[in-house]
Formats: structure tokens, sequence, C-alpha cells
């Protein structure tokens, strides 16, 4: 599996009552249609990893017995920094 990632640019979050000044960054998985409609963005600052968020852009919903059921979902994921230590 071969995964590019991009910066895309900077923004800047406050969480926890600090800022944090971060790179956002893209994931592209590259010749692998298991991950076609999945999105995946980083916010990276020099503390770490801030923020997560996964997209699944390609989900179909099925019975308990397996059936597919008419249309299809989007699914978001988001990964929130809740504590910070530093030592």
């Amino acid at each position: 599996m071969q995964i590019d990632k991009s910066v895309i640019g900077n923004e800047t979050l406050t969480l926890l009552g600090e800022s944090f000044t971060c790179y956002k960054v893209t994931w592209e998985y590259l010749n692998d249609p298991a991950y076609e409609g999945v999105e995946i963005t980083d916010w990276i600052s020099n503390k770490g990893l801030i923020k997560r968020e996964t997209i699944h852009d390609r989900v179909t919903l099925t019975t308990q017995d397996g059936e597919p059921i008419d249309g299809n979902v989007q699914i978001t994921e988001t990964l929130i920094l809740k504590a910070l230590t530093i030592k």
C-alpha cells in the first residue's frame, strides 16, 4: 500500500484554552481500491498530532441478512486532543 501525504495549508486550532498553529495534511491512498472514498486529514503542530478527521464516503448500509439498503452513507470520525502533558 502506498500513502502520499501533502501539506495543504496552515490552520490555527484552539483547544484546551491553548492555540496550536498546525500544518493541515491530507492522506492519499494510491493503487488500493479498498481505500477508495476514504479521506484522512491531520492537523499537526510542533507538539504533535492535534486533530485527525477521517471521512468514509462509500459506506453501504445492509439489513441484518446482508441485503443492501438503498442509498449510501458518509461517516465522519474526528479525533481531537483532550489533554496535553509535555515532559
